[in-house]
Parts: structure tokens; C-alpha cells; sequence
């Protein structure tokens, strides 16, 4: 039988505190924020609190009604001009994201498997012998096959001390290779391969961004938002935020994210939406799973993002985590299946290989 309990709708419509959760009722009147009028609060102390939360807190979304943009300009009647609305939209930001993408330089690649190189330095492998750089994916499936004694690139043997190791940095930096000065200053706040000296390693680092390093541009900007005690410099949210555009620009995905989020909370920049969604827009293309949370956040906040420019994003965001998989897996079957067993996987067998296993799936 049916179950023929009486729903009470108005429990089921009625307003709940931002803060503490309560429900509207006779008793307990809430109050909507003044500001945007979207959140309600039953006290001025819950209103307080939930201002000042972090990192979720009402401060960071809370948008004057005036600078709320709406979803779509034209006010759609019926399906069939909804429909008509959408399909427009998406035109629209389909042809925005490639004139974007045209004018924007491509992400550093994997020197082996082609894939775009991650923004964390734990899931990179830079060579010290010869200046080349490579995934965690492809140097992990290299160590597996006993590879990783030689180089993959030059043949080189492994430094086996630590003063082996320094002269061959030096040699890379006396070569003018900013990725080098980059490593170096990651050796120097870490203390292994010389003493740790933080001063030392902002001086290597601001080296390499100012000579255009992607990587060093990024760990900069990291380095200038956090400060000491783990970093040789101050704080200053203005520089970091010039250096993570510095890298956003090349292509670098997590500086694109954090440059956003900048313009987002208004932190070293001035405070803007249609920047913000920009760059999370430009993350997310590339596979960004936290870029693409925040489009969605913008849209159904209306924050500048219309539903053309969320679908477009979800496509992309989509293809691009589908393409990383599907090259994270001919790369591994690449290098485990060369003629020589994988021991010594070089450019002319594994990456010919490769090439030829891309090219048919």
C-alpha cells in the first residue's frame, strides 16, 4: 500500500541558517545577508561566524547583487528558445576557447611519452646528466625494467655520490640551463645535496624565473605566498601573483589555477570574476579536476559563466583526462614491450615504438 503520510511542504521550503543549520519557523525568523541576499542567518553571531570561515566561509562568495551577472541575456520562453539560447551559447564558447587556445603556448611535454608534464615537481624526473625531462609515469616503468642505471637520453651512468651529483648541476647551470638553477634551489631549501640555505635558494629560484622557466616561475610565486619559515623571503601576495601569470601564460595548470583563485578572493590582484573564470576555464581544459569544481561553483552562482562555457569546459576537462590515461597506458606498454626486454629503453627503439602504438590506438 501506498504510504499516505502527509508531507509538510513548507518544512520542505523553508529556509536554513547559513551558519548553524536552523530551520525557519514561527519561532525563529532568519534574516537574509544584506550584502547579496543569498544566505540567511538566524543570529548576528552565526553571521559573524560563518563570515570568517575558512576556507568556506561566506566572504569569498558573497557577490552584491549589482556585480551578478545572469546566467544569459535574453530571457528564453518555452523549450524550443531555451534550446535555441543554450546552442547559441555554446557556439559561442566553443569558438572563445579556440581563439584562446590559438594565441596560448602548448604545456611542456614528457621527453618520452609526449604527455603533458604535471605542475608538481614529485611526479617530474629532471636529468641531471643531460638536462632532459621526463613523467614519473615513464621514469617509474624505466626503474621497473632495470633501465635506470644509464640514462634514457644521453647513456649516462647514475651519479653514485653526492659530489658527482653537484658537479654535474653546476655543469648544467654552467650551460645556462634555468631548469638546473630551478634544481639547485630545491637542493638548497631541502638541505641534501649542500648545506640548506633558503636565501641561497630564493636567489637560484628568482634566477630561473626571471630567465622564463615555467617550474621555477611557479615554485617563485609558491615560495613568495607562504614565506618563512620554509621559504628564504617574505610574503608578498603581489609578486606571487605576477609569477604564477608568468607561468599560467606558458601553459603551467596548477599556476593557471592559483592565478584564478587570486582573482577570485581578490588577493594580490584586484578582484575579478571574468579573470578568475578565464583562467579556471584554461586549468580545467587540461584536466584540472579542481579548476572544473570552480567553474561549475561560478555557474550555478552566477558568476559570469553561462551554460555554453560550461558545457564547452566539461567537454574539454572530459577529453583531456580521457587523452592523459589513454597515453599514460601506450607509454607504459611502450617501454615494457621494447625488443630488448626494456633494459635499455633508447630514442631510436622505445620512443619509434611508441610513436608507432600511439599512432593506432
Amino acid at each position: 500500500m501506498a504510504d499516505k503520510t502527509k508531507v509538510d511542504k513548507k518544512k520542505l521550503t523553508a529556509r536554513e541558517c547559513g551558519n548553524c543549520g536552523v530551520r525557519e519557523d514561527g519561532q525563529t525568523t532568519l534574516a537574509n545577508c544584506a550584502r547579496c541576499s543569498l544566505v540567511a542567518y538566524c543570529s548576528r553571531p552565526c553571521q559573524v561566524a560563518h563570515w570568517k570561515r575558512t576556507p568556506t566561509g561566506h566572504k569569498q562568495y558573497c557577490i552584491p547583487m549589482a556585480e551578478r551577472m545572469p546566467v544569459s541575456d535574453t530571457a528564453p520562453k518555452g523549450k524550443a528558445a531555451a534550446s535555441e539560447v543554450m546552442d547559441k551559447e555554446l557556439e559561442e564558447a566553443i569558438r572563445a576557447a579556440d581563439e584562446d587556445e590559438a594565441g596560448a603556448p602548448e604545456a611542456p611535454e614528457c621527453t618520452i611519452c609526449a604527455r603533458p608534464l604535471p605542475s608538481e615537481a614529485d611526479r617530474c624526473r629532471y636529468q641531471i646528466c643531460c638536462g632532459k625531462v621526463m613523467c614519473a609515469i615513464c621514469f617509474e616503468t624505466i626503474e621497473e625494467t632495470s633501465a635506470r642505471i644509464l640514462c634514457a637520453f644521453c647513456r649516462s651512468p647514475e651519479p653514485l655520490t653526492e659530489s658527482e651529483a653537484r658537479k654535474r648541476i653546476k655543469a648544467r647551470i654552467s650551460c645556462g640551463d634555468f631548469l638546473a638553477y630551478d634544481v639547485a634551489a630545491l637542493e638548497l631549501s631541502l638541505g641534501r645535496l649542500w648545506p640548506q640555505d633558503l636565501k641561497a635558494s630564493f636567489k637560484y629560484r628568482k634566477k630561473a624565473a626571471d630567465g622564463g622557466c615555467a617550474d621555477a616561475q611557479y615554485n617563485l610565486g609558491q615560495a613568495l605566498s607562504k614565506g618563512p619559515p620554509n621559504y628564504g623571503c617574505a610574503v608578498d601576495m603581489t609578486m606571487a601573483a605576477y609569477y604564477f601569470k608568468l607561468a599560467a601564460r606558458q601553459g603551467d595548470m596548477m599556476s593557471q589555477h592559483n592565478i584564478a583563485s587570486m582573482y577570485g578572493n581578490g588577493t594580490g590582484v584586484p578582484q575579478s570574476w571574468s579573470k578568475a573564470k578565464k583562467w579556471f576555464m584554461r586549468a580545467a581544459r587540461q584536466g584540472d579536476p579542481s579548476a572544473i569544481a570552480h567553474v561549475e561553483m561560478m555557474h550555478r552562482r552566477r558568476l559570469g559563466v553561462n551554460n555554453g562555457e560550461l558545457t564547452d569546459s566539461m567537454n574539454r576537462y572530459r577529453r583531456a583526462v580521457q587523452e592523459l590515461e589513454r597515453k599514460s597506458v601506450v607509454a607504459r606498454s611502450a617501454l615494457l614491450n621494447t625488443s630488448d626486454g626494456g633494459r635499455h629503453v633508447s630514442r631510436s627503439k622505445g620512443a619509434a615504438e611508441f610513436k608507432e602504438k600511439l599512432k593506432k590506438t
